[in-house]
């Protein structure tokens, strides 16, 4: 805000050279020069008012760049200030927009009906026989499908190539009046429109692509009619329902937002408006919309070009009109918000003028950019009036600063820039306290340099301010990148302050990637280079460079490149697909992944053979030990082939007798023990092969008894064999079984006595028992008794007939009968076992008294 009455212009220019300081905008001190009063109204002169829009035209590149344009079969310029696409004697080329030429290709696919740029600057070629191939903008084949076979056996006629939110569609035309779209050429899906019930055997004079919904509708000229089709239907739009004659449709054109359209007739009417609504009716010549191209200027107004004529003619959605003087006309692009026009005579952009344009210079304006603007002037003529034009706006001045920014990113003259900039600055000086006006300020500085950058005619990237919001940064440095404009994308970068997987990284990374791709230098230098200007950046993956090395042949230079990878899991993978299994095996042990060394040791088995394998896992004491397992879990056969490989006896007779025990038959169990028979003998471990061999033996008896006693035995151990035997009351086999294999008497008296009590023939066990030599203890008989019997059964043998004192309390304690112990002990006359059971039956009291008693009783006698 202003603080004083007046300032003199000495202390006007220190207080601004102060907020310079101040606010650390030194970077724009070469704007501070007189202003050039006759430039600023310059701007005005050229304005185009018409009702309540006004239009203007400014100048982009001169005719210098549109030599190579004259005479050329196709010539399509791309949106959002996108190359030029040209096809000329054989030859496709691609220009940039300031006329500099990017790639050319000779055509070898058939002739072409029509060509086009997809949003993310991919040039579209549409064949006759329906083909549609997509190159990137240096000319290399991205990918290439077909418009169905009728496409392709009948031929299109015509096509378009349109782009929408959701990506670049084909539409096509065929000599059989059928409409085919693919709404996105990157899932290239066809869909055939709804037949047209046409009268006339004539194909279609005039149609477009409506793309205001997801899916691409077709607008169709029939006669006086535009019909609207789609896959599932077809109705006439509402241009061509009133009652005003207007003669045949000649032209239709889409505007770039998909919604709104124009049709132009034979009777000079042109028709603008949507679907639903109609904007104008406009009354032109016969002679002027005759062989006229219709072009939206954004979504305001429709501009027709002749190419014979020496004037174009611009009609707004009001109805109003002008003559525009244009000569030698090429071609016109739809933009955003206006069109860009060729013309042998030069390069243009026709736009609508925006509101602080407006504010500012409009004749006799007294807006907050206005009056700022004049303050500013008057301050560097050194006149008192500067003062009195910033009082003027005290109360506005935060607008007018803003206003003037705004200003300064319409205009295309960098002149015009810095003194719309300078005037900002000047307003700056004034406010007081924090504002948004400052980081405003500082963006829009940034913005301007890099909009003034693309502008170049060496870029050629004519974006206006509205377009590049539209892109957004980060698409403008894709397709710097896509050109290759490593150098001047890694400035915008920095200059954006981008974040580095954004930014820089990105930008190194594609430069590393076309480096490597180049032929003529070596590998070595290649990769020194390529280290020493990435770095150790984290966010740059080695790997891809390196994969995109491999892809060009140069395997060497790819490997070097992945020295530089500090990720293994990106690194190993690769080492591999490069032939490098042995670095790439090291590298996955040492990283601790095992899932990594597993997925290298299952691919070199895969593509190794079998010697070169081995040799490869002798190396490594990790990766032989994790394969072993792997192949114990999962694949029988490549551990036992893996055995035999390594000469390891040892471990290849337990692998037979573990899989003999695994086996399903007799005969494959008996194979696998003769195996780890004869492996075990191999290295000399003779007590394993005998034991094998007694597993063998086991293995042929058992099969025998089964017939003979009807019961599964084969696969149970000897001592579950005679048991069994003997509970089936099968004495005999089981005493032969006992003598083949030499099993002890008493290990054989253990498993009779147990046959008999599961059995519940106790009085056989009584006559075993009282037996003076028989091999087994009583005390053992008695626990088998209990395990089958209970304790009502065990105490029949607890008594004098078959136990001492002393082994029936050891047995009554073992069993928790402590009163019965207590008897027992007292009958022993033991004083110590009496001890002994009182700590035993800590909690019971019953017990401590009784046994408190028995000792009593003992110590008294």
């Amino acid at each position: 805000m202003v603080g004083h009455d007046s300032w003199s212009g000495e202390s006007l220019k220190a207080l601004v050279h102060k907020t310079l300081e101040e606010t650390g905008t030194d970077r724009i001190g070469s704007f501070w020069h007189p202003i050039n009063g006759s430039s600023m109204t310059e701007i005005s002169a050229q304005w185009i008012p018409l009702g309540s829009f006004t239009f203007t035209r400014s100048d982009i590149y001169s005719s210098a760049w549109c030599e190579s344009m004259v005479g050329v079969e196709h010539l399509v310029g791309g949106a959002w200030g996108g190359p030029i696409l040209t096809l000329a004697e054989g030859f496709v080329h691609v220009f940039r927009a300031s006329g500099g030429e990017l790639a050319h290709w000779k055509w070898k696919n058939g002739r072409v009906i029509a060509m086009g740029w997809s949003n993310r600057q991919e040039a579209v070629l549409v064949t006759e026989d329906g083909s549609v191939f997509v190159f990137s903008i240096l000319g290399e084949l991205t990918s290439a499908f077909t418009m169905g076979p009728e496409a392709k056996d009948l031929k299109i006629t015509s096509a378009r190539v349109f782009n929408t939110a959701f990506g670049t569609g084909i539409a096509v035309l065929t000599t059989a009046k059928r409409f085919f779209v693919v709404n996105n050429i990157v899932e290239p899906r066809v869909r055939k429109m709804v037949d047209l019930d046409l009268s006339t055997e004539v194909q279609p004079r005039a149609w477009s692509v409506l793309t205001d919904d997801r899916q691409a509708r077709i607008l169709v000229a029939h006669g006086s009619e535009v019909r609207v089709i789609s896959p599932n239907e077809q109705f006439v739009a509402a241009c061509t329902t009133d009652a005003v004659p207007k003669g045949n449709v000649q032209q239709i054109a889409v505007s770039v937002s998909g919604e709104q359209f124009a049709v132009s007739f034979e009777d000079g009417r042109l028709w603008l408006g949507t679907l639903e609504t109609k904007f104008c009716h406009a009354q032109m010549t016969k002679a002027a919309m005759g062989g006229m191209d219709i072009v939206w200027c954004a979504d305001k107004a429709v501009i027709g070009f002749d190419k014979n004529a020496v004037m174009c003619h611009l009609v707004t959605i009001e109805g109003q009109q002008e003559d525009l003087f244009l000569t030698n006309y090429l071609t016109a692009v739809p933009e955003l918000d206006g069109i860009r026009v060729m013309s042998l005579s030069g390069q243009e952009f026709i736009h609508q003028v925006p509101d602080p344009l407006l504010d500012t210079f409009s004749i006799g304006s007294v807006g907050p950019g206005a009056m700022l603007r004049l303050a500013t002037d008057e301050f560097y003529h050194r006149s008192h009036k500067a003062n009195d034009y910033v009082k003027l706006v005290e109360a506005q001045l935060e607008e007018a600063v803003l206003n003037c920014i705004e200003c300064a990113t319409y205009l295309f003259d960098p002149l015009l820039q810095k003194e719309m900039l300078r005037a900002a600055q000047f307003g700056k000086s004034f406010l007081k306290g924090a504002s948004s006006t400052s980081d405003k300020f500082t963006h829009m500085c940034v913005t301007l340099r890099v909009l003034n950058a693309l502008r170049n005619y060496k870029v050629g990237i004519p974006l206006t301010i509205d377009q590049y919001n539209h892109l957004t940064p980060e698409v403008v440095i894709d397709r710097l990148l896509s050109q290759r404009l490593y150098a001047l994308a890694f400035q915008l970068c920095n200059a954006l302050k981008l974040p580095q997987h954004l930014g820089e990284c990105r930008v190194l990374a594609h430069w590393a990637c076309y480096k490597v791709s180049k032929d003529g230098e070596e590998d070595n230098q290649v990769a020194r280079d390529i280290s020493q200007r990435l770095g150790s950046q984290s966010q740059i993956s080695y790997c891809d460079i390196a994969a995109k090395a491999a892809e060009s042949g140069k395997k060497e230079l790819a490997v070097k490149l992945l020295e530089h990878e500090t990720r293994i899991s990106k690194q190993v993978p690769l080492l591999v697909k490069l032939g490098k299994e042995s670095t790439a095996l090291m590298k996955a042990l040492n990283s601790g992944n095992r899932d990594l060394a597993f997925t290298v040791i299952l691919h070199v088995r895969r593509t190794l053979d079998s010697a070169r394998f081995s040799f490869l896992i002798r190396k490594f004491p990790l990766a032989k030990v994790l394969y072993v397992g792997f192949c114990a879990d999962n694949d029988p056969e490549a551990l036992e082939e893996w055995f035999i490989q390594e000469d390891d006896f040892t471990s290849l007779a337990q692998f037979s007798f573990k899989r003999a025990y695994d086996s399903g038959t007799m005969d494959q169990r008996l194979s696998h023990l003769h195996n780890a028979v004869e492996n075990w003998r191999k290295c000399k471990m003779e007590g394993y092969a005998n034991m094998a061999e007694e597993n063998q033996k086991l293995l042929k008896q058992q099969s025998v008894l089964e017939d003979k006693v009807q019961q599964t035995l084969v696969g149970k151990t000897l001592n579950q064999t005679i048991f069994d035997l003997l509970t089936s009351n099968e004495t005999k086999l089981a005493d032969k079984l006992r003598n083949d294999f030499k099993m002890s008497d008493k290990r054989y008296m253990f498993f009779r006595v147990k046959a008999l009590a599961k059995t519940q023939k106790w009085p056989e066990i009584k006559k075993l028992a009282k037996q003076k030599r028989q091999p087994l203890s009583t005390v053992s008989i008695v626990r088998l008794v209990r395990e089958f019997g209970g304790d009502a059964q065990a105490k029949e043998f607890l008594n004098d007939e078959f136990l001492s004192p002393n082994e029936r309390f050891d047995t009554y304690a073992e069993f928790g009968m402590f009163f019965e112990a207590a008897q027992a002990a007292f009958v022993a006359k033991s004083l110590e076992s009496l001890n002994a059971l009182e700590t035993m039956s800590m909690g019971r009291d019953d017990v401590i008294r009784a046994i408190s008693n028995f000792k009593t009783r003992l110590l008294t006698k």
